[in-house]
């Protein structure tokens, strides 16, 4: 039997989120989060409520790490991650850029860690990792 869908009050999410109320109601109305109402409060599906990279367990391992800069060259031996996909994943932002000098970038050291994991688990040619947000990739099921 498939699980039934779980519905929290619009308070308890925007917590969760870290935004105020008024932008779940927007929400809502674009039809980005799945709403109903009971008993005249409005809830919404917990499973339609967008999460943040900073809520999974691949970016918690590294937390303690945010704000830390980690030169770019350095990221790729340290991690072993190829230089070029760390440039690439900073300019889109799912690597936070702390600062440079000259040719060198400092990037923040949890980043660089959270997208190491992800590229291990889901590594290979050609595959997409991550959504604009920082987010892992998951492609849709035909």
């Amino acid at each position: 039997m498939a699980a039934l869908p779980r519905f929290i009050s619009v308070t308890e999410a925007a917590r969760r989120l870290g935004l105020p109320a008024k932008d779940l109601y927007r929400m809502v109305d674009a039809g980005k989060i799945k709403a109903a109402e009971i008993n005249g409060e409005t809830v919404v599906s917990e499973e339609s409520l967008p999460f943040r990279k900073e809520d999974l367990p691949e970016y918690k391992k590294y937390a303690h790490l945010k704000g830390v800069g980690i030169w770019v060259s350095e990221a790729a031996r340290k991690y072993k991650i190829p230089h070029g996909n760390l440039s690439r994943w900073a300019k889109a932002g799912v690597i936070s850029v702390l600062g440079k000098d000259g040719n060198k970038t400092l990037i923040d050291e949890a980043d660089v860690g959270y997208c190491s994991e992800i590229h291990k688990k889901r590594s290979g040619s050609g595959k997409w990792l991550f959504n604009p947000d920082g987010t892992p990739y998951q492609p849709k099921i035909m």
